[in-house]
């Protein structure tokens, strides 16, 4: 599988691409968060911002890798600051919620958040 070389040879998106294949159990391959994770993490480690992402969620979920709010915090902020919107969404939730270990810096704990990379979140307008 050409994905498989690529992720081999150091490539962050094969790396990316495949760990999602695992995750999801796609193209032949069986569903394994384990592997899934471990493949966002060597993604990541390159500065993937998708893979920062995914593992982040991983994290956040406790699929393939033991679950850490502070973790998940970590690596989301990592993708964030690179202007992943889904990152940055559930940075600023874990923020708001003030989910264990992470402080709450929102000035409302209901609705949704936006946040941008390097600021706090902002609450919506009702609150």
């Amino acid at each position: 599988m050409q994905a498989r070389r690529d992720a081999d040879g150091g490539s962050a998106q094969a790396q990316t691409q495949l760990g999602a294949w695992y995750l999801l159990g796609m193209e032949g391959l069986e569903q394994d968060d384990v592997t899934a994770a471990a493949l966002f993490r060597q993604a990541a480690d390159l500065g993937n911002v998708l893979a920062q992402s995914s593992l982040s969620v991983c994290y956040l979920e406790g699929q393939g890798v033991k679950q850490s709010y502070v973790l998940a915090v970590e690596w989301g902020r990592k993708a964030a600051d690179q202007g992943n919107a889904a990152a940055q969404f559930l940075v600023g939730k874990c923020h708001g919620l003030g989910v264990t270990g992470v402080k709450n810096t929102c000035l409302c704990g209901r609705g949704t958040w936006s946040c941008a990379p390097r600021r706090a979140c902002s609450p919506p307008s009702r609150c």
